[in-house]
């Protein structure tokens, strides 16, 4: 830790600063103390620099992140305790870790870690991502030097900042490893600018692990130059080399191109669970993280004294052992990469296929141009032209940044009961905004086109919906347009004429119903549910009440899963059975504390709490 200088506070909201932990090109961490306890309980506060937080969208995302993380809880993580996203600056507070980062052991003098450690270090950032996924993020940053050491196992820090940094000066980063989402850990689709989901956070858990099984990082340290690495990345195989044998199938699966043929987190925590409990570092090694843990922490303020840079160094780790630094990326001043190669036509250069070895160095610099363009795209080192044949709305700004999950629930004036936009940063006519919907009369899934937008409000329209299931789709009712309206006190609303309904973010894209929950479940009173296996808006959940000589039947579709809560539409009865009416709003289903074999379903809209048993 270094003393805290003139250009810093003395506190943040409630906290007293006690010395400065890291900085960088994304901002300041310190540490810190509540100015109401007196305890030990430290807290670690990032700021963000003043040029991010100006930003027009920054501080709407930065809040919506802060909102999902505090879902998180601790498991194998720094819990975010605080934050104040509209300060000046803003900041987050999170528990504060006194342990070195991955990055610091391994490159700080001790190198790999010892195979024996590998399948702990898998195991537990497996369970950390997927709480973190559980409460909607996608972490999208994990690297060595987000990976916390101490004596009872790694903690992963960091999750949601990726996200909000999107479209700010942050993101334009250009030097290797640095920024949001740090090139030598990015998954392939992250390198050519696709949609990120948990899928990504896996392969980037493979790159970190075989680093620390290792030394290296599979795909090269970018010394060849940010594009060649970028390239590896989307087209070569990875170099696993003296990876132990203990976790190289695994950091192979983790590696695999196609995200749909990479494990999941829960299932890469079934595969490690037998990890060791208890000492999972060498002695040596151990005994540093210990000292670490050890050093003294200051009552009061370090104050600098002198020229920058002299004072007392407390928490810091002796020249042999690793660095007390945490990593906030590179220091502002960074190149930028050069504008991309064009056609003849000014259009950007097509992305090929792999190429095949024995076509040469020709082919492949070529080729490397082509997934250059999609992948400095992807990491903001240049803007993009986009073809003028294609009408384009950028979802992100001016004004309020639109992206991402929206999900409405409405009144009983509204033929719609809910709906869930996932809103793609570019809407275009290829790349629309995708739609799920529920109406009295059943399920509905399709798309919209996004017309035209303001500072604040955003115009959706152009909705073409079909029906989902078997049930009945006469009425996928929606309205002919709609808008997305932000409020002054930064939430979201969504707005029909002179009625307006309160809009709750969502992280877009990835729901699938989870495996702990697929089966049948019963309530011992004629409600039978059966949960299988099913994505976003499909009719994965079916159900059947029997209330004397009558019978409902219904199907309801995923909306989102988070933080261990999976919401569906309303049960949309399956044919027209008297009295068989859909209920407004909303189901959630969450297991019960404690017990995985007894599952609570509530609504807000009936006021109503149904415990159901699994179906042996």
């Amino acid at each position: 830790m270094r003393p805290l200088t003139d250009e810093d506070p003395s506190h943040l909201g409630p906290y007293w600063l006690l010395g400065r932990l890291g900085a960088g090109g994304m901002g300041r961490v310190y540490l810190a103390r509540h100015r109401d306890e007196t305890g030990d309980a430290l807290v670690a506060v990032k700021t963000i620099r003043a040029e991010i937080a100006e930003h027009p969208t920054f501080r709407a995302r930065f809040a919506r992140e802060v909102r999902a993380a505090r879902r998180v809880g601790d498991v194998w993580t720094a819990p975010v305790l605080d934050a104040d996203t509209a300060g000046t600056p803003p900041w987050i507070a999170t528990t504060y870790i006194a342990g070195p980062t991955l990055q610091n052991v391994v490159d700080g003098g001790f190198g790999p870690l010892p195979s024996a450690s590998a399948p702990v270090l898998a195991h537990r950032m497996a369970l950390a991502l997927t709480a973190i996924h559980r409460a909607g993020i996608v972490h999208r940053d994990l690297k060595p030097s987000n990976v916390l050491l101490t004596a009872q196992g790694p903690r992963v820090i960091d999750f949601g900042i990726a996200r909000a940094l999107e479209g700010t000066d942050a993101d334009t980063l250009s030097s290797a490893g640095s920024g949001p989402g740090s090139p030598r850990y990015m998954a392939p689709e992250q390198v050519r600018g696709q949609q990120v989901t948990p899928a990504g956070d896996v392969f980037s858990l493979g790159s970190v692990l075989a680093y620390a099984a290792t030394g290296r990082t599979p795909f090269g340290d970018g010394s060849s130059g940010i594009h060649a690495l970028l390239f590896r990345i989307a087209y070569e195989e990875p170099d696993l080399t003296g990876l132990p044998e203990s976790v190289a199938d695994l950091v192979r699966d983790c590696l695999a191109k196609d995200p749909a043929e990479r494990p999941s987190t829960t299932q890469i925590a079934e595969w490690t669970r037998t990890a060791p409990e208890g000492a999972w570092l060498p002695p040596t090694l151990l005994a540093r993280v210990h000292q670490f843990a050890g050093e003294p922490v200051p009552a009061v303020a370090l104050r600098e004294e002198g020229r920058a840079g002299s004072g007392l160094a407390v928490l810091s780790i002796h020249t042999s052992g690793p660095s007390a630094d945490w990593d906030m990326g590179p220091e502002p001043e960074v190149v930028h990469a050069s504008p991309p190669a064009k056609d003849e036509t000014g259009t950007d250069v097509a992305l090929e296929p792999a190429p095949k070895r024995r076509r040469g160095r020709v082919v492949a610099a070529m080729l490397t141009a082509g997934v250059l363009v999609a992948a400095a795209s992807a990491y903001g080192l240049w803007g993009r032209e986009d073809s003028p044949r294609e009408s384009i709305l950028d979802a992100t700004g001016p004004g309020t940044d639109f992206s991402g999950g929206w999900l409405a629930e409405h009144g009983e004036d509204v033929p719609l009961f809910v709906i869930r936009l996932d809103i793609p940063r570019r809407v275009t006519s290829a790349n629309g905004i995708d739609v799920v919907a529920a109406t009295g009369d059943g399920i509905c899934r399709g798309s919209a086109v996004a017309t035209s937008r303001s500072e604040k409000a955003l115009v959706v329209s152009e909705f073409t919906m079909d029906g989902a299931g078997p049930g009945p789709s006469r009425t996928c009712g929606v309205p002919r347009s709609m808008r997305l309206e932000a409020r002054p006190d930064g939430s979201m609303a969504w707005v029909e004429g002179n009625a307006s309904t309160d809009v709750e973010y969502v992280e877009p894209g990835y729901v699938e119903v989870p495996a702990v929950l697929r089966g049948v479940w019963r309530d011992g009173n004629g409600l039978r549910i059966t949960f299988g296996e099913g994505e976003l808006g499909s009719d994965a959940v079916t159900g059947e009440l029997v209330a004397g000589n009558r019978t409902c039947r219904w199907e309801a579709a995923l909306l989102s899963y988070e933080n261990g809560v999976l919401q569906t539409t309303g049960a949309q009865p399956v044919g027209r059975a008297p009295k068989c009416k859909a209920p407004r709003g909303t189901y959630d289903y969450q297991l019960a504390a404690g017990d995985p074999d007894v599952l609570v379903r509530s609504s807000k809209s009936e006021a109503l709490t149904t415990l159901l048993r699994r179906q042996k």
